[in-house]
Parts: structure tokens; C-alpha cells; sequence
């Protein structure tokens, strides 16, 4: 098999989680999309709206996230989902110039990419606090022994 879904995770022959990462949006998205009732509510406040956001489609786009190797591309990606997603929960009509920055600050958050980053440096902190026996340990600090062989060069 080249690649598969572990517990919720994409894995695949070539690593690195790029897979994981854009399955993780398609749910996000579905997510999303789904709970389009309540961002079109006028019954909701927009910070309920905000709070749903957060719990609901953050949650679910955020799962498994501290194994992910992030890219500039992929960080690009996640902080284009998520302002796209409270432009629409805060109707900005598309004519409308509102930054990014100014979103986030509506919203009280900051970068999902800035997110990622934080929860893998404290998944980093958490294996590294553990016994030199264990499992994650040991597969964090493996180093291995003896020397590469040099391959012949064909000129």
C-alpha cells in the first residue's frame, strides 16, 4: 500500500504528513460547510459564531497536527482556510478590503499556521521529558552508527 488513514491520520510511502495535511482540510471543509446554517443565523452572535468555529471545524482540522512537517506552502494554505471561514462568518462582502490581521483580532486568535508550531514544539517538549527507554525517545534522538559509504561517481 502506498498510502493509508491510522486513527484518523493519512500515512503514505513518502512521509512528511503533505497528505495528512490537505485530508485534515478536506474534513475541516466538510465541517465547515456543514454548520453553513448557523454562520447565515442572525440568531447566533458572531462570537458564538467564532466559538463554533473554533470547537467544531478548528478541532477537527487540528487533529493530529503536532507530527505534521510544515512547509511555507502548507502554513499558507491553513491561514488561507481559516481567514476564508471567518470572512464568512463575519459577511465580509468580497468588495470590501478587511486585512487579515484585522479578522484575527476581530476573532481574539491568531495564525492557525503560528498553532501548529506551538503544539509541536510542546509534543517535542513532552516526548524529550520521558525515559531514555522509551519507544518515542529513543526515536527522536536515534542517530545512526558507523558511516555513509561514499557511491562511485560515473563520469
Amino acid at each position: 500500500m502506498e498510502n493509508f488513514s491510522y486513527l484518523g491520520a493519512r500515512v503514505s510511502t513518502e512521509g512528511g504528513g503533505e497528505e495528512d495535511i490537505h485530508e485534515r482540510l478536506r474534513k475541516a471543509q466538510v465541517a465547515f460547510r456543514r454548520l453553513s446554517r448557523s454562520w447565515n443565523s442572525s440568531v447566533y452572535s458572531t462570537t458564538t459564531k467564532v466559538r463554533l468555529f473554533n470547537s467544531l471545524v478548528k478541532a477537527v482540522l487540528l487533529h493530529g497536527c503536532e507530527t505534521w512537517k510544515m512547509t511555507e506552502g502548507n502554513k499558507k494554505t491553513l491561514d488561507t482556510f481559516q481567514t476564508k471561514c471567518l470572512r464568512r462568518i463575519y459577511k465580509v462582502f468580497w468588495p470590501n478590503v478587511v486585512s487579515n490581521r484585522e479578522l484575527l483580532s476581530r476573532s481574539n486568535g491568531r495564525e492557525i499556521s503560528k498553532k501548529v508550531l506551538k503544539r509541536n514544539w510542546d509534543w517535542l517538549g513532552h516526548i524529550l521529558r520521558r525515559d531514555k527507554d522509551d519507544h518515542c525517545q529513543v526515536a527522536i534522538t536515534w542517530a545512526p552508527e558507523g558511516k555513509r559509504t561514499r557511491k562511485p561517481s560515473y563520469r
